[in-house]
């Protein structure tokens, strides 16, 4: 917990952010029915704060959650149980204490990983490019509420969004398990 002099960063969201697939995972972050959000030393937040390479506090708030859906990071004023309703009843946050907050959320309102475990099956995913698709709209609308949400509750403080990469060619190699059509539309909804 910070003390009432630290200046902080605060790392909000999902899987991306959080450092899921890393070899290693803070102690307490990776235990089946306790907590499974796999907070790793080798994210980008802790990494950030260590390498201090720009003019970064050194306190991190690390609150991201693997699989962690938007409404699970911020929700309206006063709903509990969200990272930030979390991060808020710790700290008091005072104009300078927080530098910016992180955040990456949305992939899972998405459904990356339902998208992920379909194109692995033996059936083409592109069938169900349409109700994934979709889905986009809703997830664009949850987002814009979100981004407000969190504007509310911490005035006046930077948030930077940590967009998700591209990690599929839109072209298919043949060491690739998928098809040239699924490369096409996996590489094509990240972008979207």
């Amino acid at each position: 917990r910070p003390g009432p002099d630290d200046r902080i960063v605060v790392a909000l969201g999902d899987s991306y952010i959080s450092g899921e697939g890393a070899d290693e995972y803070y102690e307490g972050t990776n235990t089946p029915g306790q907590s499974t959000c796999r907070r790793a030393p080798t994210a980008y937040p802790p990494l950030l704060i260590l390498e201090r390479r720009v003019a970064v506090p050194d306190r991190l708030a690390f609150l991201a959650c693997s699989g962690a859906k938007t409404r699970q990071v911020v929700g309206p004023e006063g709903v509990g149980g969200t990272q930030v309703a979390q991060f808020l009843d710790h700290v008091e946050p005072a104009d300078d204490d927080i530098a910016f907050v992180l955040v990456s959320m949305g992939g899972n309102d998405a459904l990356f990983g339902a998208i992920g475990h379909a194109c692995l099956l033996p059936i083409d995913c592109t069938d169900l490019a349409p109700a994934f698709r979709d889905n986009l709209a809703s997830v664009g609308e949850t987002l814009d509420a979100a981004y407000a949400d969190l504007r509310n509750q911490l005035p006046g403080i930077p948030v930077l969004v940590v967009p998700y990469p591209v990690a599929i060619y839109p072209d298919r190699c043949a060491e690739s398990v998928f098809s040239a059509d699924e490369h096409r539309f996996l590489h094509d909804f990240t972008q979207e």
